[in-house]
């Protein structure tokens, strides 16, 4: 019976040691995140493979001051259209975003990654488009 105990009591806390946080937009305390907390956003406005508001990532380049420490992973996800035209959009808007970053932030404790329409959150319903483009046009953030 101890046996059994003891095993829950290291498997609970094994589980507790391998946790990842979503958050869904910007947590209001960057200081609370852990490493692989994934944070996922709206794209911000954008119009011909650039974003338009530098404003639109004052969020982020405070994440990336304060969390100088690890390797930040960003990834632009884009369901528009056709899988090549939705990859090379995604690689304008990462450029894009190199360059904002280039100019609001002197560190380069992040990675941009371009991953057009290859990872969708939900595409339980493929009957519905519009749904499924949707929820699957975001920025992930990687701690």
């Amino acid at each position: 019976m101890i046996k059994i105990i003891s095993f829950i009591v290291i498997m609970l806390l094994g589980f507790r040691g391998y946790t990842q946080n979503i958050y869904f937009g910007y947590p209001s305390d960057f200081k609370n995140l852990i490493k692989d907390d994934k944070i996922i956003v709206n794209i911000p406005f954008h119009r011909d493979g650039k974003f338009v508001k530098l404003e639109d990532f004052d969020m982020l380049v405070s994440l990336l001051g304060i969390k100088q420490d690890s390797k930040i992973k960003i990834e632009i996800n884009l369901f528009m259209g056709l899988a090549d035209s939705d990859l090379m959009y995604c690689k304008s808007l990462a450029r894009s975003l190199t360059n904002i970053l280039k100019y609001k932030y002197v560190g380069e404790n992040y990675e941009i990654l371009a991953n057009g329409n290859n990872s969708p959150i939900f595409a339980r319903r493929k009957k519905s488009r519009k749904l499924h483009k949707k929820h699957n046009t975001r920025m992930e953030i990687t701690l």
